[in-house]
């Protein structure tokens, strides 16, 4: 693990400060993974290091689009931590992450209601979040069946933000 997936982690007030100067000195390890396939992305969503995060997000934008060896992108990993100002900030910067299936077939949203749900100890908070967002990507993935094929995208196209996403609505059985 590289110093800035530990200054993206950490909770001292001192962090962002540290992340910046990590950035500015060698801002190519916004792109260096873990053992576990995680950037540094991963680590200030899981931990909700909102400040760290915008940073990263400045320096590596493509690192919200990026999975790690469990096919989670830092969207997941906020979404399980119900770090609501995280959340807003990858949906800001990769709207399309919210579609996206992890090695188990589920999306943030789905992670957001088991992990996030008062009766899991946690808050719906994400969840709201995910729901507030880019309004029409949001909405789709919302109404997206978790039967429906991981990876599978849409045959309507909606735009989020100025970002065009294709969204398929799968049809509720009855």
């Amino acid at each position: 693990m590289s110093e800035l997936h530990n200054a993206s982690a950490s909770p001292d007030p001192r962090s962002p400060a540290r992340v910046q100067q990590l950035l500015a000195e060698r801002p190519e390890l916004a792109a260096v993974r873990d053992h576990a396939g995680r950037l540094p992305h991963h680590l200030a969503a899981s931990y909700g290091r909102s400040a760290s995060l915008k940073l990263l997000l400045e320096a590596y934008p493509e690192g919200a689009a990026m999975a790690d060896n469990d096919g989670e992108l830092p969207h997941h990993e906020g979404a399980r931590s119900s770090h609501v100002e995280s959340m807003e900030q990858l949906i800001e910067a990769n709207p399309a992450g919210l579609l996206s299936t992890n090695a188990r077939g589920e999306r943030p949203i789905d992670v957001a209601r088991a992990s996030c749900s008062p009766e899991a100890g946690g808050s719906p908070e994400a969840v709201a979040a995910m729901l507030s967002g880019p309004a029409a990507l949001v909405r789709a993935a919302s109404a997206t069946r978790r039967s429906s094929p991981p990876g599978s995208l849409p045959p309507t196209t909606r735009s989020a933000r100025g970002h065009h996403v294709e969204v398929r609505m799968y049809k509720e059985a009855d």
